[in-house]
């Protein structure tokens, strides 16, 4: 399987890792979705301070790990198993035949299982051919501001300060989710509604809605 990624030989590993692996900290249907839609997963490349001569201050290690889909779908309850159950950062890549989509997260070390950890927020693209593949690693600087870098890509966010912090990139995420939410849920009320002054009264706020959304990145990443 070939990686996106276009990434040094030192950060090798190319190692499978058997499905069952995850199945002692998995519930019934994430064991299900590990059979049925998991074909292989293989632990590509590990970028570290011996492999690529940079360290970070909150990220000691980033993990590269590919897992070939049975079939295209998206995964979120299978990666967030594997992610809170491995305390480094990691960053997935699916792929289904010549598809892919990527994904990770920012997190800390669960301070009751130091083996663990809390994800705070997710970030994921996409299905993307993997020929024409945006999302690249930027090896420099330090681990924090690769990741930050390839969290920010995930979210169409190229263009500002890497200096943002943790928090406020959370915060941003966690409104934005939550907005995109509440706007779809106005959407599918709109649809059925079949009195005029409640239409209009719900489409009013569903444009309030869009336009605090459309500020978000003013208030938490330009300041």
């Amino acid at each position: 399987m070939m990686s996106i990624f276009d990434l040094p030989q030192s950060t090798l590993v190319n190692k499978v890792i058997p499905k069952n692996t995850f199945h002692p900290m998995a519930s019934g249907k994430i064991k299900k979705q590990l059979t049925d839609i998991v074909s292989k997963i293989t632990w590509k490349n590990k970028l570290s301070s011996e492999t690529i001569n940079l360290s970070g201050k909150t990220v000691d290690e980033i993990q590269i790990f590919e897992i070939e889909l049975k079939s295209k779908s998206y995964i979120k309850d299978v990666t967030n198993v594997i992610d809170r159950n491995i305390p480094y950062t990691i960053i997935f890549l699916m792929t289904f035949e010549g598809e892919c989509y990527v994904s990770s997260s920012l997190k800390h070390n669960n301070p009751k299982d130091p083996d663990s950890a809390v994800i705070d927020c997710e970030f994921h693209s996409d299905w993307i051919n993997k020929n024409e593949s945006p999302h690249r690693l930027i090896l420099n600087n330090s681990l924090d501001d690769i990741l930050k870098r390839f969290c920010l890509s995930l979210i169409g966010i190229d263009n500002l300060d890497k200096n943002i912090s943790n928090e406020d990139l959370i915060k941003y995420v966690r409104e934005k989710d939550s907005l995109e939410k509440e706007i779809s849920t106005l959407e599918n009320k709109i649809k059925t509604c079949k009195q005029f002054n409640q239409k209009v009264e719900l489409n009013s706020i569903k444009i309030k809605k869009i336009q605090v959304l459309d500020n978000l990145v003013l208030k938490y990443l330009r300041r």
